[in-house]
């Protein structure tokens, strides 16, 4: 099927019915806009099972479709998850408390994380300045201190009173030819073309 940047996206494998790391993010683009390391490096370099949640996709097919553009752009082939939640305003809190729902949110994860089984989750920080990411945040700690199997819950940008885990974007990766996690993630991130508005690059 042909992705919204055009491309011919690949065939993808089912979603996993168990990862050893779960990357969860508001909408698509942030897991290369802020986690950018995580897919080339544990997916790919490291070969380890990463399963992707999207809690939002905006309810629109565009999104979706960029999302798996820019994963098929990263070399990753496992479907991701569509949550399927939308809010009014995805910059406000508010607005993302009210769509999104703290209780069903929580609730819906719990599920996902009792499905996957993971031992680390990748969320976004506490501090974001998206509303609905920071609030995807909270509900993605909280349901993970409910998770018996989870050990680790990482925050983007955030080490509470523990020495921060770096991921260095800069080293050449064998998986992609001597390309940097960096350079995977910016060409990926080009992939959603519905944000080039903001005109961002991949912090290296």
């Amino acid at each position: 099927a042909a992705g919204a940047g055009g491309i011919a996206t690949r065939a993808f494998q089912p979603t996993p019915l168990q990862a050893d790391l779960l990357i969860i993010t508001a909408e698509p683009g942030m897991e290369f806009d802020e986690l950018g390391a995580l897919i080339p490096v544990y997916a790919k370099e490291r070969g380890m099972q990463v399963a992707v949640l999207y809690v939002s996709d905006y309810g629109k097919r565009e999104r979706a479709l960029e999302a798996l553009d820019g994963l098929s752009e990263a070399g990753y082939d496992v479907y991701p998850i569509f949550g399927g939640f939308t809010c009014d305003n995805y910059d406000s809190y508010h607005m993302a408390s009210i769509g999104f729902d703290r209780e069903i949110l929580t609730d819906y994860l719990k599920v996902q994380i009792a499905l996957l089984n993971p031992k680390v989750i990748v969320t976004h920080s506490l501090a974001d300045s998206s509303g609905a990411r920071r609030f995807t945040g909270e509900c993605v700690l909280n349901a993970a201190r409910a998770s018996a199997g989870v050990s680790k819950c990482y925050t983007f940008g955030a080490a509470e009173s523990t020495t921060p885990t770096v991921i260095d974007m800069n080293t050449p990766l064998n998986a992609y030819d001597g390309k940097t996690a960096a350079e995977v993630a910016q060409s990926a991130y080009d992939m959603h073309l519905s944000r080039r508005v903001f005109g961002q690059e991949i912090d290296l």
